[in-house]
């Protein structure tokens, strides 16, 4: 598959043999969710490693284990439909602070004691603010992996501190002091479905992932006017 392909994209060369490999999934609306995790963690099975998925998805499920592992499930992604353990915590470790600000980085405990890293996440723009890089790879790294201490001190820090400026910052800490291999970018069409999956590898993490983001905004779909006098919403969601 795809998701399989693009694990050979990624910084494999300082992965010990048979290491074991976190998977980041948890994001809500992504088109063929199971199937791409599933893609991934064969791709990684294949190459000798042992992977397993983490819920990466801040506060969400009630901020408990069990809740984020309820999540993930109503996701369609289980133990059974990804062929891999679901490890479900939420307790994290501290990486280190910001340069700026001094704010403490955390990471799932899970994922920051495993060999390698790997979020898999759709790229694609936000809907409260504008950057370099929005919703996507970045943002499942600092606020998903986070979990519920990354996300408040992310949301707190909003204000005084912009996500546009923030999330690539705090990303590429974690990038420096932990092992992430890259991740799997997903991007969507106009139709809602899945037309792109790659493998980007931790070295083009930022860079790549804000050329994404201008590809997801392309396929947006859009009303075919240049200029409207009146628009009427019959029904929107």
């Amino acid at each position: 598959s795809e998701a399989s392909a693009a694990v050979s994209e990624l910084d494999l060369a300082d992965v010990p043999a048979g290491g074991e490999v976190a998977v980041g999934a948890g994001s809500r609306g992504i088109a063929n969710v199971p199937e791409i995790v599933r893609g991934v963690v064969e791709g990684l099975s294949d190459r000798g490693y042992e992977p397993f998925v983490f819920p990466a998805m801040g506060s969400h499920g009630g901020a408990t284990a069990e809740g984020q592992r309820d999540k993930l499930a109503a996701l369609g992604v289980t133990e059974e439909a990804v062929g891999c353990e679901v490890r479900a915590t939420m307790e994290t470790e501290i990486i280190g602070e910001t340069d700026e600000h001094g704010i403490a980085v955390h990471a799932d405990a899970n994922a920051a004691a495993a060999d390698a890293i790997v979020p898999v996440n759709r790229v694609k723009p936000h809907t409260d603010f504008d950057g370099d890089v929005e919703s996507g790879l970045s943002k499942m790294l600092v606020i998903g992996m986070g979990k519920q201490k990354g996300a408040k001190t992310a949301h707190e820090w909003a204000v005084d501190w912009s996500l546009r400026n923030m999330l690539p910052e705090i990303a590429q800490r974690l990038l420096s002091d932990l092992p992430v291999l890259g991740g799997v970018a997903i991007v969507e069409d106009e139709h809602d479905d899945t037309t792109l999956i790659e493998g980007v590898p931790a070295s083009e993490f930022l860079d790549r992932e804000a050329e994404l983001l201008e590809m997801a905004w392309e396929r947006m779909p859009k009303l075919p006017f240049e200029g409207l006098d009146v628009l009427v919403v019959d029904q929107l969601g």
